[in-house]
């Protein structure tokens, strides 16, 4: 460390920089709380976390230049995947803050529809998006970063005790957090070109597949791609439909601050028949990976590659692409919903086929990527494994895909090691809870077989887990893990309060019937109103908008607290609903399951359920109720069971 500290001189790096690493002197030699490995944006989260806890923490990456590097396409958030962001940012997380620094396309997704699956989108600047979280993690205190390669896990019996890496040797920490990614043991497949790799140009992880294979752990094999990348300059951006960026846009933090960057336009183009015939001639001659045998894992089937498209939709004529720009500093362009593992020569004939791309120049060639992945029926909901105590699993390695996500576990896999480290409760998020909590819930107790992709769909009560209520839904959590701050924390409390305030107004306040009032909402095909009614009943009408009322009441308000005051309003009888259907499978929630009962089979168990019991070793009976092909028979036997066990012990 002394050899490292005397090369840093003034010409070298600023002030900051070097108390950075004067501050690293705390730490013991190769010893830590916690030991996050891998730098994507599970391994960040993470590694911040625990950090801004108070632990000494090292993350150790392959690469220090590619930490938080956006590997595929250059946007945050989306259907479901904006609500992750946002959650992120109620518990005190990372990606919120730098997607609002680094955007420069944002949008709100669904916004003609109900609030349940409105989403906030934002393109990044790519580069400029890495270099602000690596910068973040750099000037991070209690965290270290070492470049190296981890080959193996130790352990002492059940208990994880830290890593081997290639050249640094043994690293000792009480918790260790994989986030590998699409690094471990993985596989770039470009036409019939074959090369190890996790990404392209990086050397994938070789050691601890075989590592956590000796430890018990069963892993999986998944498959995921990226599209080509194209030269903007080579793009008639004339002849396309130019999509342009919401204004005011909408921010994933709770600041919301004025934004940093310009913004930009996207543009959009589309595959057409002779798009489908050059790729469906490829598929056909055996120079498709994914149908010649040469690719046998399952890909994402919500983010298919453009071969996939083609094969399992031959009905549409056409599919939808969207150009979206690299960055403000480059004039790469990513084609958005074409992923591809084609070789180079298809890729340029059928992008050339598309309106706007004739003459168009690729930069990068899309390719696939298959990579090991531990099964996440082996986790507890605090992402920590069974088998080994200690060890956490997030990101791509539990089988999911997307930079959200992976964050999101990152961050809970980073509470949950911390909380352990500090002998604190650890932290579990429910279903009704958050969107992280479905995540995690679908992964530890279904499983997956392919890449898993958050979508609201897949929330029960996704009514009561917007992104405008985030702040209400988890912001206690967030600050009585230690995570989030306390000023922020009480700014948060205060637009609650607002919030609450402005709800009571919209009840008691009239709005009188005056021609005024009548002839707005004639406009909007509304029914006149004869007599003085509520603001609140007002609202309850489908057609008054957020802009209508501005009209209508007249307010000073903040439009985010009016805007999150309607939609309580709008569907109070909804989330009323929904609010007494979770508090019914609370009570199963309520039920905790003894480690006890998975030692033996109870009596009329078939031996089909108490394997999956054991399997998933589910820790309430809402749990249980959930794994799959759980019998109502079954689960009333799990039931008496769980009484047999509290009655003797």
């Amino acid at each position: 460390m002394k050899g490292h500290i005397s090369k840093i001189t003034a010409s070298h790096c600023d002030f900051s920089a070097w108390w950075h690493v004067v501050r690293l002197m705390n730490f013991a030699p190769d010893s830590f709380d916690v030991l996050v490995v891998g730098g994507g944006h599970a391994g960040c989260e993470a590694a911040l976390c625990a950090a801004r806890l108070g632990l000494k923490t090292i993350l150790i990456s392959g690469s220090i230049d590619r930490i938080a590097a956006m590997s595929c396409n250059p946007a945050i958030g989306g259907v479901g995947k904006g609500h992750l962001v946002k959650e992120i940012d109620a518990l005190g997380g990372q990606m919120a803050k730098v997607a609002d620094d680094t955007g420069i396309h944002f949008r709100t997704l669904n916004a003609s529809r109900g609030p349940a699956v409105q989403a906030t989108r934002c393109q990044s600047d790519m580069e400029r998006y890495r270099q602000e979280m690596l910068t973040v993690v750099l000037h991070t205190e209690n965290l270290l970063v070492r470049q190296d390669d981890v080959v193996s896990l130790l352990t002492e019996g059940t208990q994880v005790t830290g890593v081997l890496t290639k050249h640094s040797g043994e690293i000792h920490a009480k918790r260790v957090i994989l986030t590998t990614g699409t690094f471990l043991q993985g596989q770039l497949h470009l036409g019939q070109k074959q090369t190890p790799g996790g990404r392209a140009g990086e050397a994938p992880t070789g050691g601890l597949s075989a590592s956590l294979r000796n430890l018990g752990f069963e892993l999986g094999r998944l498959k995921t791609g990226t599209c080509p990348r194209l030269d903007g300059r080579t793009i008639n951006y004339a002849i396309l439909e130019e999509q342009k960026p919401d204004l005011p846009a909408p921010r994933f933090s709770f600041e919301a601050e004025p934004l940093k960057l310009p913004q930009v336009s996207c543009f959009i183009t589309y595959t057409n028949e002779t798009t489908h015939n050059i790729i469906a001639q490829a598929i056909e001659a055996g120079y498709a990976p994914i149908y010649n045998g040469q690719i046998g894992s399952a890909g994402p089937r919500y983010c298919p590659s453009i071969e996939d498209k083609i094969n399992r939709f031959p009905e549409k004529s056409s599919h939808l692409i969207f150009l979206e720009p690299h960055g403000l500093d480059t004039y790469e362009v990513y084609p958005n919903g074409l992923s591809t593992s084609l070789p180079p020569e298809f890729q340029l004939r059928f992008l050339r086929s598309m309106r706007g791309l004739e003459n168009v120049h690729v930069t990068r060639w899309g390719y696939a990527v298959e990579y090991d992945f531990v099964k996440p029926t082996q986790l507890f909901a605090t992402l920590e494994t069974k088998a080994i105590k200690g060890l956490y699993c997030a990101g791509q390695i539990n089988g999911t895909t997307g930079y959200e996500e992976a964050a999101a576990q990152g961050l809970l896999a980073g509470l949950n090691a911390s909380m352990s480290v500090l002998e604190k409760a650890p932290i579990v998020l429910s279903r009704s809870q958050a969107y992280l909590g479905v995540l995690v819930d679908d992964l530890v107790t279904l499983g997956t077989e392919e890449p898993y992709r958050m979508f609201t769909s897949r929330a029960e009560h996704r009514l009561v887990l917007r992104e405008d209520n985030v702040y209400k839904r988890l912001m206690d959590v967030g600050y009585q893990s230690g995570l989030l701050p306390r000023d922020r924390y009480e700014r948060m409390q205060a637009f609650e309060s607002n919030v609450e305030r402005e709800r009571a107004e919209l009840k008691t306040t009239r709005v009188e019937p005056t021609e005024e009032t009548n002839a707005l909402l004639r406009e909007l095909n509304s029914t006149p109103v004869s007599e003085p009614v509520s603001r609140s009943a007002l609202i309850k009408r489908p057609e008054v908008t957020l802009d209508v009322v501005s009209r209508l009441f007249q307010s000073n308000i903040d439009s985010r607290v009016m805007a999150r005051a309607m939609i309580e309003e709008k569907y109070a009888g909804y989330i009323e609903r929904s609010q007494k259907q979770i508090i019914n499978e609370a009570e199963l929630e309520n039920i905790a399951i003894p480690e006890a009962l998975f030692e033996n089979r109870s009596a009329g168990m078939s031996h089909e359920i108490f394997q999956k019991l054991c399997s998933v070793r589910p820790r309430t009976l809402g749990q249980a109720s959930r794994i799959s092909g759980m019998t109502k028979a079954g689960l009333a036997l799990v039931l008496v069971r769980v009484k047999q066990l509290s009655a003797s012990s």
